[in-house]
């Protein structure tokens, strides 16, 4: 199979589309859904102004959008950085910092958060949010747009982006760790043979997989995820 995991989400959407990929509670999304899904939210981060090497920090709690916004990321050949949803404070603005996001991805319950530390944060320019069983009485405000609206884009196949083989494509800050410390995973080595022999020596196609770890957790995004596409089997979660 080869490629990076949005390479790898678009040869198995294009070879077995129907497929089931997600399962999120009562919610079913295909292979083809989140492709198509995928490819709409790059557009909206485009629409914000991201392109290649642009840094597009994630902190969407898990949900299908989780997911949609962290392949849309590799489709443009930005930088994804999941965080914890709920990161706050001094730690939220030492991260976003530190992996020098350029973009905020979250929800608009959690959109607050961001609000208080964003003169801490000049290098986030944009920021979107998710209104998923989004509380009444909150409001989005100027300038933020909504990841909803952007699935009501025209979905349009994007062509693989090319960044540079090693350049960052993922970076991860494991929980309690010193704001310098994270794990980098660079084009090129997402998605990797090994993973798709493991996987396929213990999954079949039609399993389900409910894993142990959140979205943006190390383990799901360096070990779960390639597996689940290698061997074309779906994430079940309770949602």
């Amino acid at each position: 199979m080869g490629g990076d995991y949005h390479e790898l989400l678009a040869s198995t959407a294009a070879a077995a589309g129907d497929r089931l990929f997600l399962r999120w509670g009562e919610e079913r999304v295909s292979l083809r859904q989140m492709e198509e899904r995928s490819n709409q939210v790059a557009q909206g981060l485009v629409r914000l102004g991201a392109g290649p090497g642009a840094v597009v920090a994630n902190m969407i709690p898990d949900s299908p959008e989780t997911l949609y916004a962290l392949f849309a990321a590799w489709k443009i050949g930005a930088v994804a950085v999941p965080l914890r949803p709920t990161l706050k404070g001094d730690r939220l603005a030492a991260l976003l910092n530190h992996a020098q996001a350029t973009i905020l991805l979250t929800h608009i319950d959690l959109h607050a958060n961001y609000r208080r530390i964003h003169k801490q944060t000049p290098t986030v320019g944009r920021a979107a949010v998710s209104l998923r069983q989004a509380s009444p009485v909150l409001k989005v405000f100027p300038g933020v747009e909504t990841i909803q609206d952007w699935l009501e884009l025209q979905s349009t196949a994007r062509p693989p982006a090319r960044p540079r083989k090693g350049e960052p494509a993922l970076i991860l800050y494991p929980e309690n760790t010193d704001p310098c410390d994270r794990l980098v995973s660079r084009y090129g080595a997402l998605g990797r043979k090994p993973m798709e022999t493991a996987a396929r020596a213990v999954l079949r196609p039609g399993d389900a997989l409910i894993p142990g770890a959140l979205f943006f957790d190390p383990d799901f995004l360096r070990v779960t995820l390639p597996a689940v596409l290698a061997a074309g089997i779906a994430i079940a979660r309770e949602g």
